[in-house]
């Protein structure tokens, strides 16, 4: 972040934290409970469950990953807006001298 507090994408990346800290919990006790009744269900809930985790622990990390791209854009965009305005001036300079060399030779 960029001095005082949090940014929006740092709230975000938090909230997704604790909701997936809540899933967590709620699938380990489905799961426990699931296993209890039919060991084969259990095993097959816990696979489908670690599969969509491992997915799910993945995007704050892209979002992360797409905000910086973000961030780096715009700082380019902002250099390259300077040196568009630099080259108005400069062309306005020359464009002037020319006037002024092309008035001097008439």
């Amino acid at each position: 972040y960029a001095g005082g507090g949090p940014t929006q994408m740092h709230n975000l990346l938090a909230l997704i934290k604790k909701e997936q800290n809540i899933y967590n919990i709620v699938f380990s006790e489905l799961i426990r409970q699931t296993t209890v009744e039919c060991a084969e269900r259990g095993e097959l809930l816990h696979l489908v469950w670690n599969k969509y985790h491992t997915l799910l622990n993945k995007v704050p990390e892209q979002i992360m990953s797409l905000h910086e791209e973000v961030i780096a854009q715009r700082a380019l965009d902002l250099r390259l807006t300077d040196e568009l305005m630099r080259f108005k001036g400069t062309i306005g300079s020359l464009t002037s001298e020319l006037t002024d060399v092309k008035e001097h030779d008439i």
